[in-house]
């Protein structure tokens, strides 16, 4: 496995041609690269979405209800080790999940990725978020667990694991906390860790029939993913390069 992550980047490389070369050619390589990074990164939020809205329904609360997503959702790359992933919800039309360079680095297989872009869209499709009547920590807390939990689900009906999302929030906490933009307390996020850890445990992923029918697809998509983090990696240093 590591022998065919390995491979898939440095096929990467050479095909995209990103090895040191005059620099029109270089700039108009790296942007294939850019632009080949968020086309993956937008598959992924349209699978997401495609399983948000067939389980809108089943997540519905009288509290909360979920919508079906219909508005156009994009997502786009940041190139900045700051560990950041939000949504620009101002257009009505449409809405946009910006996510930096270091938040993908951070990332350690496709699981937490498709996890991760799952929660936000869950806020898009609340309507208690649109309303942005939770102004308590503890409200705050409870929309961000809703949202756990329906990222979850989909990573169940997708047949990943599902403690990617705890996971994710785990690894900042014990390690990158001083490079986050963080909007909440660090004790909800260490709520949000447990909650989620609880209701993996809940959810268990031998309830997916999606399971054995995604094992094939998985090993090729984490290779994908993997090679997605060495681009990734070179874009951003070569952004820190040309800032300097």
């Amino acid at each position: 496995m590591i022998k065919k992550i390995a491979l898939a980047g440095l096929v990467l490389l050479i095909v995209f041609n990103i090895f040191p070369q005059e620099n029109n050619g270089q700039k108009s390589s790296d942007q294939v690269l850019f632009n080949e990074t968020e086309k993956y990164l937008n598959k992924i939020c349209s699978w997401d979405r495609i399983f948000l809205n067939s389980i809108v329904k089943k997540i519905s609360t009288p509290g909360n209800v979920h919508v079906v997503l219909s508005r156009d959702v994009s997502v786009k790359l940041v190139l900045d080790e700051t560990i950041d992933l939000c949504i620009d919800d101002t257009d009505f039309e449409d809405a946009t999940i910006y996510i930096t360079s270091g938040y993908l680095l951070i990332l350690e297989n496709e699981a937490e990725l498709v996890g991760d872009i799952a929660h936000e869209l869950a806020h898009l499709a609340s309507l208690y978020d649109r309303t942005g009547s939770a102004n308590t920590v503890e409200e705050q807390l409870e929309v961000e667990l809703s949202a756990d939990k329906v990222a979850l689900l989909i990573l169940k009906e997708m047949g990943y694991r599902l403690e990617a999302v705890a996971d994710v929030l785990d690894r900042v906490l014990s390690k990158y906390l001083d490079r986050i933009i963080l909007l909440q307390p660090k004790s909800s996020l260490e709520r949000r860790v447990l909650a989620g850890r609880k209701l993996a445990n809940e959810i268990h992923i031998s309830e997916s029939k999606s399971r054995k029918d995604y094992k094939e697809y998985l090993l090729v998509s984490e290779t994908q993913f993997q090679a997605m983090k060495i681009i990734v990696k070179y874009l951003q240093n070569k952004s820190e390069k040309s800032g300097k």
